[in-house]
């Protein structure tokens, strides 16, 4: 149920097709909620406004969301690649996830950075339309690996919570690695000092090597500490769950031990943004943060957020170090792997 003639709506629980700077994107609107996918470049969510409030869950970072023939030239290195086109928002992450690196028959880098999905327009239709409910269907296939994603996304009417049920398909019949993740990012305007991460009380951090990394970090490296008892290199206290002032060094980690798939991200007035997924197919939390400090490429100073991103697997430094890790996720030849995850906005 697509294109010209599909019924029309201005009412109830309503989906439009727009063109938004050059690009397709499909809109999800309630009493409540306005939601937005670039279908156009990566199916990215770039806009979860709670109209009662006026608050935009998404941060856009400093370049925006703009179609990807008025980027510059797309330089070769495939990091620079990601950085240079990101616009913020809430990218999928898939079939492998962060650093360019080798996998199954495949040369270095072939997959590139954050895989492909997040850079390709996405096929949708309209699953269900009614006043009560609407449920799109957005899907693509990859090329790299021989993969299918579809995501299910549905709003129904009065509801503060948008659903995601997807599935990933590996369509040959060769035993695959994956990685795969919801690169959820927040910012200004909704974020800022003082704003508050509220985790399970299981959750533990790992850190790497700073070198890695980030050059300045705040977190001591090469450890595995407490959420809520975290310290830096020289054995200082460090509050992760309350936001710090500007110009504080950022922050590259890792999340385990959730029993259930949940975090909090809420501001000073108490209103928030509440993740829960399927912890038994994203065991782990990506834990990105950047404070204005970096002053060189690519922020130059000029962000402020963070990004809380459930996947299947660790390190960033991509599918290779994964599976010598033993975290990358196997889809066998042939098989399903099925996912869920919900947004919910509340007040505190």
């Amino acid at each position: 149920m697509n294109g010209y003639y599909r019924p029309q709506r201005n009412w109830g629980v309503r989906t439009k097709h727009v063109i938004w700077h050059g690009l397709d994107v499909l809109t999800l609107e309630n009493e409540q909620l306005r939601v937005s996918f670039a279908v156009g470049r990566g199916a990215d969510v770039v806009e979860f406004l709670h109209k009662t409030s006026d608050t935009d869950f998404v941060w856009l970072s400093a370049n925006g969301l703009r179609h990807p023939a008025l980027r510059a030239v797309t330089p070769p290195d495939a990091r620079m690649a990601f950085y240079d086109s990101y616009p913020g928002g809430w990218q999928e992450v898939f079939p492998v996830g962060g650093a360019p690196s080798a996998g199954p028959g495949l040369p270095f880098g072939s997959h590139g950075f954050h895989g492909e999905v997040w850079h390709r327009p996405w096929d949708w239709r309209v699953v269900e339309d009614a006043p009560s409910a609407v449920q799109l269907e957005l899907s693509i296939r990859t090329e790299t690996l021989p993969y299918r994603l579809i995501r299910n996304v549905r709003l129904e009417t009065g509801s503060s919570s948008l659903l995601f049920e997807e599935v990933a398909i590996n369509e040959s019949d060769v035993d695959l690695p994956l990685m795969w993740g919801h690169h959820i990012t927040f910012g200004r305007p909704f974020l800022g000092p003082g704003s508050v991460i509220e985790m399970p009380r299981s959750v533990e951090i790992v850190t790497g090597d700073i070198s890695r990394t980030h050059p300045q970090r705040r977190l001591a490296a090469n450890r595995v500490m407490p959420w809520h008892d975290a310290v830096d290199a020289g054995g200082r206290a460090v509050d992760m769950s309350r936001l710090p002032v500007v110009g504080t060094p950022g922050e590259m980690s890792y999340l385990r031990g959730f029993r259930e798939g949940h975090y909090l991200v809420r501001d000073s007035r108490g209103l928030g943004l509440e993740i829960a997924w399927d912890a038994a197919v994203m065991p782990y939390v990506w834990c990105w943060q950047e404070f204005g400090a970096m002053r060189d490429y690519p922020w130059f100073g000029r962000h402020y957020n963070i990004g809380l991103e459930p996947f299947t697997s660790i390190p960033r430094e991509g599918l290779a170090a994964a599976i010598e890790n033993g975290t990358a996720s196997r889809l066998a030849g042939g098989a399903r792997k099925a996912f869920v995850l919900r947004a919910t906005v509340g007040c505190l």
